[in-house]
């Protein structure tokens, strides 16, 4: 009997920061943010993005891959949360959504050549 595999989950973040701490978001986000939380048990991934200027929607993405949804409920998570830097530029963030995705079996296992 083949063992089920274990369905993954992705959390993804949109937001929009105040133009004028921008720069210290970035920063903030690349340096401390997901540095941290890809310390935290069961967090295996994490990927930024930002909107082409000629597109609408808030300006950047993450997208974390979790092992479970349990992840989002530990306190190594929170505590990424509870740094004085991340109080600090949450604050700043405008039009953010949280999005939890579970991982659709079978789906994600096929990858295409483009070049064929």
């Amino acid at each position: 009997m083949q063992e089920k595999k274990k369905k993954k989950v992705w959390l993804i973040v949109q937001m929009d920061v105040d133009p004028e701490y921008e720069e210290e978001y970035n920063r903030w986000y690349d340096t401390e943010h997901i540095p941290m939380f890809l310390k935290v048990p069961g967090v295996l991934s994490a990927k930024r993005a930002k909107v082409l200027d000629n597109y609408s929607g808030p300006r950047y993405i993450t997208i974390y891959e979790y092992a479970d949804d349990k992840v989002a409920k530990s306190r190594e998570y929170a505590a990424v949360l509870e740094t004085p830097w991340a109080k600090k530029m949450m604050g700043k963030l405008k039009n953010w959504s949280l999005d939890f995705l579970e991982e659709m079996p079978g789906y994600w296992d096929y990858q295409y050549d483009l070049e064929k």
